[in-house]
């Protein structure tokens, strides 16, 4: 192979034309001859593989697009120009007849008389004629005193009499009680005190939401009103809790009249306080002023009161119920 080699000869590089284009625009496949070798070659026919050839597919046309026509001309309205206004012709006011003006006659004023007043000269009296004059009255005077012009008719005392109060006659408190604390008449006990539902004082039984009358503070003035709220004791010591009716004098009102108010109508109270047992006075009757029903039978009755409202002493103001 070496002297092969050698003794072959170096031929220069052969070009090769560019492969011709079909008519189609596919290239042809060309048969290449071999060189020729010092030795026999079997040569190996050439293999022809098909070219399959894509057809030539055509662009779609173009459509142009059709020419539109402009739309038709606007049809311009023609303007209608309003009608003229017609103006009311300017009708000028008459004329204001202006009634003459009568100038008032002229006053003919006498020409004004000057006095001066150093020509004027009082009339003075003497000083003693005055005197004389006013030692003659107070002399008058002293000797016959001045009578009234009118003289008032001398007429009896008028005696006003004083109505007769309300409430029953006065009674004097008595110095000894005796005051009976039932057995069966006890409600709790609370360390020393004893509550009781009732007692009886010089004779007369006393229960829980009876309405009494205690001593007044000062004698001749109406004594206080209230309902029993409790009675208890210590031992020593005689108690009563009672929830106070005001009176009208005992109020805001005053002694004012009793325009509002009636003579035995009372005012309901939260006042609630402690007294002696011994300062109960009587029973009475209060009632509600809408659970009466003839009012002048009820209060012809003695200790028989009535209420219509509430008081309240803390704000001095009524409710009515």
């Amino acid at each position: 192979k070496y002297a092969l080699h050698m003794a072959t000869p170096q031929q220069p590089p052969v070009t090769q034309p560019p492969p011709p284009i079909s008519t189609n625009g596919s290239p042809v496949v060309q048969q290449i001859p071999l060189p020729e070798a010092p030795f026999a070659i079997h040569s190996i026919p050439p293999v022809q593989t098909p070219v399959q050839t894509s057809p030539v597919v055509s662009p779609p046309p173009v459509q142009t697009p059709s020419m539109v026509s402009p739309p038709p001309p606007v049809q311009t309205l023609p303007v209608v120009s309003p009608p003229p206004v017609q103006t009311p012709p300017v009708v000028s006011p008459p004329p204001v007849q202006t009634p003459p003006v009568v100038s008032p006659p002229s006053v003919v004023s006498p020409p004004p008389t000057l006095i001066s007043p150093l020509s004027v000269q009082p009339t003075v009296p003497p000083p003693e004629t005055i005197l004389d004059e006013l030692s003659k009255k107070r002399k008058a005077t002293e000797a016959s005193p001045i009578e009234p012009q009118c003289k008032v008719p001398k007429t009896e005392e008028i005696v006003y009499q004083i109505p007769p109060r309300t409430t029953p006659q006065e009674e004097e408190q008595p110095e000894e009680y005796e005051i009976v604390w039932p057995e069966d008449a006890i409600v709790s006990k609370e360390d020393d005190i004893t509550f009781y539902n009732r007692v009886v004082l010089n004779g007369v039984e006393y229960k829980l939401g009876d309405d009494c009358e205690l001593w007044p503070d000062q004698p001749g003035t109406p004594g206080f009103i209230g309902t029993i709220k409790s009675l208890y004791t210590d031992g020593n010591e005689n108690s009563v809790e009672c929830c106070w009716f005001y009176r009208q004098e005992e109020t805001i009102l005053k002694n004012n009249s009793r325009q509002h108010t009636g003579p035995r109508e009372l005012f309901l109270s939260d006042h609630v306080d402690d007294n002696a047992l011994e300062s109960l006075r009587r029973k009475v009757s209060v009632l509600p002023f809408t659970e009466i029903g003839n009012v002048a039978e009820y209060t012809a009755q003695p200790n028989s009161y009535y209420y219509k409202r509430k008081y309240n002493h803390k704000a001095k103001s009524f409710v009515r119920l």
